[in-house]
């Protein structure tokens, strides 16, 4: 394959291979300068996503040490449907492409989360990606948020919150899934599905919980509800579910810098050896046709004698 593509630029003048060699460099150039970008973006999100872990699951323990006082029954956002017939999903995807196969890889994912679900579906996206991809799909999309700020805060998922809470609430959905991308590592990031809504039982939110944040840190404390156990749930769950929508976003966020930041880096490489073997063809065309001039003068003088 190499060879072939060396066999292509020999055919082209000097002058052309100078001419590209140049623009090789330029475009090492502008990958490196995203790379070293990525790089900054990436651990500011994933310093802002570890920072508010410990809140989240301090928030956890605590709603999971309201709900074992209270019945499962008594707010609407814990109630499980087991007939279930539409659920939502939440897609978080970037804005920008040059990620690699991080949207691809969460879209094939998702595709096979489809498949395995009877489910009617319907969609509210957060990011271009995600929105291009249910509207080519055909699907049904509710809403889509675009261009969040690099360092969000909570009050950039808040509308979104509301729209999904008061849409449970109504029984536009019996449940509601959030698909991202789970950054695990600058080089891994996985396609991930949760289960926001409903929360359901004590046990249930425990094990979500767990596959979530990892679970309660093993300290239990007694708490002193005021003025009651349902009164502060009310106002505790959105809180709770506004809170994970937030630190999804910031998960996605970190996810999509690294991936960027992976294929900036591979990018900037496949440039330098483009480079280098332009640089070979330039080379041995220089001295093909100095050569090819040496040649002339001899067979030209010859002639003459």
């Amino acid at each position: 394959m190499r060879g072939d593509y060396l066999i292509t630029f020999m055919a082209d003048s000097p002058l052309r291979v100078k001419t590209r060699i140049k623009t090789s460099k330029n475009i090492a150039q502008i990958t490196r300068a995203m790379e070293m970008v990525s790089a900054s973006k990436m651990r500011r999100a994933q310093n802002r996503a570890l920072a508010g872990m410990a809140f989240s699951r301090e928030l956890a323990d605590t709603l999971l040490r309201l709900t074992e006082k209270i019945e499962s029954t008594s707010h609407p956002l814990l109630i499980s449907d087991a007939d279930a017939r539409k659920t939502l999903y939440i897609i978080f995807s970037t804005d920008k492409g040059l990620t690699g196969g991080l949207n691809t890889n969460l879209f094939n994912f998702l595709e096979k989360k489809l498949k395995q679900s009877s489910n009617e579906a319907v969609f509210i996206t957060v990011g271009k990606k995600a929105r291009d991809y249910v509207a080519k799909t055909g699907r049904r999309l509710l809403a889509s948020f675009d261009n969040l700020p690099n360092q969000p805060t909570s009050d950039d998922v808040a509308v979104l919150n509301q729209m999904v809470i008061e849409g449970f609430e109504k029984d536009e959905y019996e449940l509601v899934n959030v698909v991202y991308s789970e950054f695990e590592s600058t080089l891994v990031q996985i396609p991930y599905m949760i289960n926001l809504l409903p929360l359901g039982t004590p046990e249930e939110l425990e094990q979500s919980l767990e596959e979530a944040i990892g679970g309660s840190d093993g300290t239990y404390v007694e708490y002193l509800f005021e003025p009651d156990p349902n009164t502060v749930l009310s106002w505790l769950l959105p809180y709770y579910v506004e809170n994970r929508l937030y630190q999804l976003l910031l998960e996605s966020l970190a996810s999509e810098h690294s991936a960027r930041m992976v294929a900036m880096k591979n990018a900037s490489e496949n440039a330098k050896d483009i480079v280098s073997d332009l640089t070979l063809v330039y080379n041995q065309a220089r001295q093909a046709k100095v050569t090819n001039e040496l040649l002339d003068a001899f067979a030209a003088r010859l002639t003459v004698n």
